[in-house]
């Protein structure tokens, strides 16, 4: 692509943020991506030189407009080694993600779901029968939502499915508005043995405080840890302090 304009990914003076400049300046290029932004509900400033945003939209931005470089006549260029080292890291983990895409899919009956999840020591509550279908149904998609009324409950049908399609070493990261935070505080208390095998009894260890504390509790180690929310806190990748109202991640396990 000779000739081709160059759109520069950079990391920001903000460790969290990042920047996209065009070289040589090209408005209709530049006007596609605030357009991807504003549909993607990336926040974004708009600079002299190009755009300033959350590190993970511009990611989002390379993950949509990669594939489209040749035919909109543009290359994308990591600007300094850390953007280098960060835009590679995302492309391999990208990957394999795509390679990895229908490996958890499962082709259970119903019954099947019942034994499987009795072996995974979710026994103290069975499932209703309308939340065995959907379950059943989930695990053979290779992605896909639950859309069930409030109440329905969603959130043990997707503890369960958790439990059906976990690797060694995979987590379960739930991001939720604090209305649903008390179900995800007794899931796993209602529905799986206290002996449940392969640490399937394990609660959820609530994500709270700035983002160092945050990455601390996730390379910690710790199994069962709780940590107290508080709205004033800063989460991790986030620059301002979240309203009581917004969802947030929950906790991991």
């Amino acid at each position: 692509m000779t000739g081709a304009p160059s759109v520069y990914l950079e990391c920001g003076a903000r460790g969290s943020y990042g920047l996209l400049t065009i070289d040589p300046p090209h408005d209709t290029l530049l006007g596609r991506f605030q357009q991807a932004a504003l549909s993607s509900g990336i926040d974004f400033q708009l600079r002299p030189d190009g755009l300033e945003m959350p590190w993970v939209g511009l990611l989002s931005l390379l993950r949509e407009f990669g594939p489209q470089q040749r035919s909109l006549g543009f290359q994308f260029r990591p600007k300094g080694d850390e953007a280098r080292d960060r835009i590679a890291l995302f492309m391999r983990q990208y990957k394999q993600v795509q390679a990895a895409q229908g490996d958890l899919t499962l082709t259970l009956s119903e019954d099947d779901v019942d034994r499987r999840l009795a072996e995974e020591g979710f026994t103290l509550h069975a499932l209703k029968s309308f939340q065995r279908r959907d379950l059943a149904r989930l695990l053979s998609l290779s992605n896909g939502a639950n859309f069930s009324v409030p109440g329905a409950g969603k959130t043990a049908v997707t503890l369960a499915m958790h439990l059906l399609t976990r690797r060694p070493g995979q987590h379960i990261l739930i991001i939720c508005p604090k209305a649903a935070f008390p179900a995800w505080r007794t899931v796993v208390k209602d529905f799986v043995a206290p002996d449940a095998p392969n640490g399937n009894a394990e609660e959820f260890t609530i994500l709270s405080g700035t983002g160092e504390d945050v990455t601390k509790a996730l390379s910690s180690g710790k199994t069962r840890s709780r940590h107290q929310l508080r709205p004033d806190h800063q989460h991790a990748g986030c620059d301002r302090p979240l309203s009581s109202n917004e969802a947030r991640p929950f906790g991991f396990r």
